[in-house]
């Protein structure tokens, strides 16, 4: 406190010797600089934000790869058309992206931005192509390595040479050596491997890449268009035995203890039909050239009849109109050419296969549902102190009516969930003897009073058990501090002096007797010097053992200096 005091009366005698002016700047400065720290600490607090990839990403590509990452937690935010996270999840997001066959066919841009930081303007031109293809190779097994399931990756890029004219051209080729840090390699993951290299580095395709499982010594290729493997038709069966399975199970969910199996084939034949169909409601004509030619022609009018005639009356008038009328025809040609086109539609459809085409399933039901169907259909009998009953359990031959009424009601809803296209799906459904209903079941008989509650309801159990274990260690760990806090017992005066306690029964008797020792050493103190001159005594006692010689040498060294 005193230190403060005499810090703040030094500074006030500081500024009592200073102007108006200058004060004024200190206490700016004061108040700017803690603002500035604040501000230089928040820019360093908010992480550096890069492009997932440094390339035009369609508005679908982006919704998809931006729900991705909300739900990997990665933060994001949009630029344009690209997608900016932090620099540290870059690679995370790259790889998720990937994964899902999200990135746009052609990644080369991208990557050669990714790659390109580095370069040095001092170095050739060959130089500079090998330091590109490493650091090339370093950031695609960075980003392989973030997938969840890769423990190491290393990539391999083998350019093609430059040639000349005519020569021919060769595509570059690519190794990737994976190890696998759980799971295994399946054709799903080593598309999406050659995928991300050939997307990476240009005029390479998926095939012109090998991936080496390191784990367990095989390589694989990408897998061709339109060809199929047997791994990939088992896996297919898998696939939908699993589901119908889950959907036969899910619609018998209230029958406990209920084993269902599911035979499925599925036809892996890839499709495609081209269609073409003509529409005459649909058909038209249009004039392409349309021509029209018209001619008229005009003749003059003839002479009179030959003999004499009167040169006055009707005669003459007659004989004037004949030569004013002169004879006049006209003809006309038109020609039109058309284009007719039929009406015509053009259908695509393609089928990918892998759909089943026949569904098998078999269901086997205990013993005890059916067995608690007829106790409930039972009235229970009255007992003797008040409390009902359960009936007894019924024979075979008792069962056999409720068991005969219930399997064909299961059947029938089994027989619509394996209906495929025309071919209906065979179903068998039979009873297995089981040793009775488990708790939980209707109709299971379960134990009375708190025991009974806790076997009804297996989460209730669970909490009370894990909240009695958590009890349990608490008070553990509390003993445990106790003793460790608690301080000894003090001792008390007359230990302190050397008093022997008091003997409570004069009447006990000593067992044994206390034998006579030797008196204590009388302490002795040695200084420093005297140390020092025993430890050397010491020393040239175990020199003189190990080598005379060399100390009668030595001594005669000190005699000879001495004098």
């Amino acid at each position: 406190m005193d230190f403060v005091k005499r810090w703040l009366t030094q500074i006030q005698a500081q500024l009592q010797d200073l102007t108006l002016s200058q004060k004024m700047l200190i206490a700016t400065l004061v108040i700017v600089i803690p603002m500035m720290l604040l501000l230089i600490f928040q820019w360093a607090a908010t992480p550096e934000m890069v492009p997932v990839l440094d390339q035009s990403l369609d508005r679908a590509r982006q919704s998809r790869i931006t729900a991705i990452l909300e739900g990997q937690g990665i933060s994001y935010k949009l630029v344009g058309d690209r997608i900016m996270v932090p620099r540290e999840k870059q690679l995370m997001a790259l790889a998720t992206a990937q994964m899902q066959n999200l990135l746009p066919e052609d990644t080369s841009t991208g990557f050669d931005k990714l790659v390109v930081e580095n370069q040095n303007w001092w170095n050739s031109n060959e130089q500079n192509r090998t330091l590109y293809n490493i650091a090339k190779q370093k950031v695609l097994a960075a980003v392989l390595t973030a997938y969840p399931w890769v423990h190491d990756a290393t990539v391999i890029i083998s350019p093609p040479q430059e040639t000349g004219f005519g020569a021919t051209h060769q595509r570059p080729t690519a190794s990737v050596n994976i190890v696998l840090d759980r799971g295994k390699l399946d054709q799903k993951r080593v598309d999406a491997i050659a995928g991300l290299v050939s997307g990476a580095v240009a005029e390479m395709r998926p095939e012109d890449v090998n991936i080496i499982d390191a784990v367990n010594g095989r390589q694989w290729k990408v897998r061709p268009e339109g060809q199929i493997f047997a791994g990939d038709y088992l896996e297919q069966v898998q696939i939908q035995e699993a589901k119908y399975r889950e959907k036969i199970q899910r619609a018998l969910g209230y029958i406990p203890n209920v084993i269902v199996a599911v035979n499925v084939e599925v036809d892996m034949t890839r499709r495609q039909i081209n269609s073409r169909s003509y529409d005459k409601d649909a058909s038209v004509s249009l004039v392409t050239k349309e021509h029209s030619h018209t001619e008229q022609t005009t003749e003059g009018s003839s002479g009179g009849e030959p003999g004499v005639r009167p040169n006055t009356g009707q005669a003459n008038a007659g004989a004037a109109i004949s030569a004013a009328s002169p004879r006049q025809s006209s003809t006309e040609e038109s020609d039109t050419e058309f284009d007719a086109f039929a009406g015509e539609k053009t259908e695509v459809s393609a089928n990918p296969g892998g759909m089943p085409t026949q569904i098998n399933a078999t269901v086997n039901i205990p013993r005890s549902y059916f067995v608690t169907l007829f106790q409930q259909g039972k009235a229970p009998a009255a007992a003797g102190d008040g409390e009902a009953a359960a009936p007894p359990a019924p024979t075979d031959e008792a069962l056999q009516p409720t068991v005969d009424s219930a399997l064909p009601r299961i059947k029938k809803q089994i027989e619509t969930l394996v209906v495929t296209g025309k071919n209906p799906g065979q179903v068998v459904v039979d009873v297995y003897p089981d040793a009775g209903a488990p708790f939980g079941a209707p109709g299971a008989a379960q134990p009375a009073g708190f025991a009974g509650s806790l076997l009804a309801g297996g989460s209730m159990a669970k909490t009370i058990s894990l909240g009695t274990l958590a009890l349990v260690a608490l008070g553990a760990m509390f003993m445990l501090l106790r003793s460790a806090t608690k301080k000894p017992p003090r001792p008390s005066v007359q230990e302190l002096a050397g008093v022997p306690p008091k003997v409570l029964d004069a009447d006990l008797e000593f067992v044994g007797q206390a034998e006579e020792m030797d008196p204590a050493m009388t302490g002795l103190e040695l200084d420093e010097a005297e140390i020092r001159h025993r430890k050397l005594t010491e020393q040239i006692g175990d020199m003189v053992k190990a080598n005379p010689a060399e100390v009668a040498s030595l001594i005669n060294r000190w005699a000879t200096k001495a004098e």
